[in-house]
């Protein structure tokens, strides 16, 4: 219990402000000892490691990469001699198991494992390719989808598209212009640019030639494909509905 004696030459205004002022450095004075405890911090440092690490291994997926240079992150739950069984997380929080045929899969990659290779060259079935070259097919299909846009097919395909919409309008060949567009618009092959290529040193690898130039092609060219035929059939579209809507074009 405090008693506070009355003193004309210290108003009670100043004893009042006095005892704020040490009651905050009281709390000054605790906030900093709970900050330099060494066993606090020490304690501190060590929950927010382990919280850590249980996000990186909630995070942690296998991967697995397939042939035509996709990969799907998941987690791989068994591996048998026709399938691989596969675990997805949907955005939802749920979890599907998913099938895969083997024979799609060039390998698998195991949270803290070695790289599990299921590629195999067998030329009965169509597999020429050494592994090596398989994986450098791989690494070209995979720089083709990320770098390669396929704009200009596309716009070609438009343009063609368009035109023989628009002359074609007053009949049913006008389904067949998209096709032809797209045949057209495909014609100039792709090839990969050494600024395109993720490693330098493939560009002198045995394997560039017949593994990633061909997987970088194959790929580049089904994208072509896909876009030309899209810009085609817009085209053909707006020229159809441009000749019909026009006066005097009937």
């Amino acid at each position: 219990m405090k008693v506070l004696l009355f003193n004309p030459f210290f108003p009670s205004h100043k004893i009042t402000d006095y005892q704020a002022h040490n009651e905050s450095l009281e709390r000054h004075k605790l906030s900093y000892t709970f900050a330099a405890d060494p066993f606090i911090m020490k304690t501190r440092i060590f929950f927010a490691f382990v919280f850590g690490l249980l996000c990186i291994s909630a995070q942690a997926q296998d991967q697995i990469i397939l042939r035509n240079g996709a990969s799907l992150d998941c987690k791989v739950l068994n591996a048998g001699d026709y399938e691989i069984k596969y675990e997805v997380t949907k955005k939802s929080g749920k979890k599907k198991h998913r099938y895969i045929e083997r024979e799609m899969v060039f390998s698998v990659l195991r949270e803290g494992e070695a790289e599990q290779i299921f590629y195999e060259k067998n030329p009965d079935n169509g597999d020429y390719f050494e592994i090596d070259q398989m994986r450098k097919f791989i690494y070209g299909a995979q720089d083709a989808q990320e770098q390669y846009k396929a704009r200009l097919p596309m716009a070609i395909g438009f343009g063609l598209g368009a035109v023989g919409g628009f002359f074609t309008g007053g009949s049913i060949l006008f389904v067949t212009v998209p096709f032809a567009a797209t045949m057209i618009a495909v014609i100039p092959p792709v090839h990969p640019h050494n600024r395109q290529v993720r490693d330098k040193n493939l560009i002198n690898d045995p394997s560039y030639v017949l593994g990633y130039v061909l997987g970088y092609e194959r790929t580049a060219r089904n994208k072509k494909i896909m876009h030309a035929l899209i810009g085609s059939a817009i085209g053909t579209a707006a020229g159809v509905i441009t000749y019909n809507v026009l006066p005097g074009t009937e």
